[in-house]
């Protein structure tokens, strides 16, 4: 009987190695696979190559509703070496699902001739990605929205219809966050505090609301793109 336990062991063990030999190196990548179950903490068990990973709940976007046997798209996010069997955490919240989303989609990110500067995500609600091209022939903006905006429909479709604005990223911090506060169109920015990293949009006022965005959410978000404090302020007439 000890004997048996000890081969069992042996087996499970070489099993979990497996597991984490084929997980550890596509950390950060995008895997597709079946939805098995649901756990009594609204966690999904999602089969991937034959081994059981985990769809946290809160890794989930707000519009997800997925079904038994419905293929999941999700981004790698630990491996974890544990006592009981290795963990393979998924997620779909992630920035990290968002810029593979962005690989797969647009080839001139793939082959670097756009690169990714920063990304700042609502889950489900709206991102910020900043980009720019070494190359003067390529229209960074242009080549991630796609035809009729195909490219960047198709990643907002998978991310739930969460709204995508793809900026420019600039060296001059008053370049940067006059394009980060997309798809609002400030008249002009103003530094108030280079120490203090606080700038000032000034608006139209029927860019106002826009600038805002719901519950603040899009100077939220472009501040944190950009790295300075932004402010809002109407344009006076």
């Amino acid at each position: 009987q000890a004997a048996k336990q000890v081969i069992f062991q042996k087996v499970r063990n070489a099993e979990q190695e497996k597991i984490y030999a084929m997980f550890a190196p596509r950390l950060g990548e995008i895997v597709t696979g079946v939805l098995r179950r649901f756990e009594p903490n609204k966690n999904m068990i999602i089969e991937y190559n034959k081994v059981e990973t985990v769809l946290l709940q809160r890794e989930t976007l707000p519009g997800d509703d997925f079904r038994r046997g419905d293929r999941v798209k999700a981004v790698v996010l630990q491996v974890l070496r544990e006592e009981k069997g290795h963990q393979v955490i998924l997620s779909r919240t992630s920035t990290r699902f968002l810029q593979k989303l962005l690989e797969l989609e647009i080839p001139e990110i793939s082959n670097g001739n756009i690169k990714i500067k920063n990304i700042c995500r609502q889950p489900g609600e709206r991102s910020k990605v900043a980009v720019y091209s070494p190359d003067r022939d390529i229209d960074p903006i242009g080549a991630c929205i796609g035809v009729k905006g195909n490219r960047i429909l198709a990643i907002s479709s998978e991310l739930r219809g969460e709204k995508i604005d793809v900026v420019e990223w600039s060296d001059n911090p008053l370049d940067y966050a006059k394009s980060a506060l997309s798809p609002a169109k400030p008249d002009r920015m103003i530094m108030l505090s280079r120490q203090n990293k606080i700038l000032q949009a000034i608006v139209p006022n029927d860019q106002l609301s826009l600038a805002i965005g719901k519950k603040g959410m899009n100077v939220r978000l472009a501040s944190r793109l950009v790295g300075w404090k932004i402010e809002i302020r109407e344009r006076q007439q």
